[in-house]
């Protein structure tokens, strides 16, 4: 008897070892005291977070963090003090639950031997609306599209298209188009649009909506020519890579080209493969930072292609001003393009 509850201990305590666990999951154990509980951190989170003190696990109210620290660390949460840390025995190990209120970002870091330590400012607490729900169909994320830009002179593009589990080919569907779309594909990630976008449609708070995640593009393979000579002259210039380059190109440019290529590039092959409504009432477009001024000024240039942005702190400045003498803005000149241009029916 004694020997196959040993083998049951044995499996249970390496499958935790094994297992990338959730914050309820690690709380569990550690609420249990579990024996695992060293195995599922180890397992659960990268050395390098653990050893800075950037470690941590959320879902919903529920977080777990943990941290590597010689002597006893405390946890400061949104500035104050928070739940004792608890070390596991014979490591170097230290862990706390915490309860925090969701909907809302928040921040941690901890004190050891009266300096501050590890910590980050970006921990968001989300709501049910970002987790999988019951009864709420799935939809489907495509493979990885890989697409060669005839308007970047080569510039190969990757994106993913997310078709929700509604989606009916006889009704036309809305469209949203996400920038670093990369970001947002993780439905366990920090960004879980897709389980935004099923429970939403289930609650019949957004339409059915086919969304288009695409990546910065790579101008890497298609040397000299016109875009890679500008890219590289602005990478060596600002001491910056040639993919963050090409991104702040695509992005932060306040022209009508980045509009062109996705009107005129990467749409007409979703509208091939899906039924699209057509009206820009009906398409949005999304981005954080650059991405977030790319979004407006998409909009702003082609309004009849889209008119429901969302610009995540937004990039309004002149990062890529007069970098080419042929565009005379930069996004500084927004305020005034807004004040001064035609008015577009656009809802930010």
């Amino acid at each position: 008897m004694w020997r196959s509850s040993l083998l049951v201990f044995f499996l249970i305590t390496s499958a935790f070892a094994a297992e990338k666990m959730s914050a309820p999951q690690l709380i569990s154990l550690a609420n249990s005291n579990s024996p695992g509980l060293r195995g599922a951190i180890t397992a659960s989170f990268d050395d390098k977070d653990l050893k800075e003190g950037t470690a941590w696990a959320g879902r919903g109210p529920d977080f777990f963090f943990t941290t590597e620290a010689a002597s006893e660390p405390s946890l400061f949460l949104d500035g104050a003090t928070g739940p004792k840390m608890h070390q596991i025995t014979g490591s170097d190990l230290w862990y706390a639950p915490a309860h925090l209120e969701v909907s809302k970002l928040h921040s941690f870091y901890y004190m050891v031997n009266g300096a501050k330590f590890g910590g980050r400012l970006d921990v968001p607490a989300f709501g049910p609306l970002s987790y999988q729900q019951p009864g709420v169909p799935a939809g489907t994320l495509s493979p990885k599209i890989v697409h060669t830009s005839k308007i970047y002179d080569g510039m190969r593009s990757e994106y993913w298209i997310y078709v929700p589990e509604l989606y009916d080919p006889k009704i036309p569907a809305a469209l949203m188009v996400f920038q670093d779309g990369g970001w947002y594909t993780d439905r366990a990630g920090n960004n879980p649009a897709l389980n935004v976008i099923d429970n939403l449609i289930a609650q019949k708070k957004i339409p059915v909506m086919i969304a288009v995640f695409i990546n910065p593009g790579d101008i890497t393979d298609s040397p000299n020519t016109p875009t890679y000579n500008f890219v590289k002259a602005y990478a060596d210039k600002w001491q910056r890579t040639l993919k963050d380059s090409m991104r702040s190109t695509l992005y932060d440019t306040v022209s009508d080209r980045y509009a062109h290529f996705l009107r005129d590039e990467i749409l007409p092959d979703v509208a091939a493969r899906y039924n699209l409504r057509k009206d820009s009432y009906s398409h949005a477009i999304t981005g954080l930072s650059s991405g977030g001024i790319c979004s407006f000024n998409a909009a702003w240039q082609m309004p009849d292609e889209f008119s429901r942005i969302i610009t995540w702190i937004g990039t309004f400045v002149g990062i890529q001003w007069k970098e080419d003498p042929n565009v005379p803005d930069g996004g500084q000149d927004y305020p005034e393009k807004v004040l001064r241009e035609p008015k577009r029916n656009l809802r930010v």
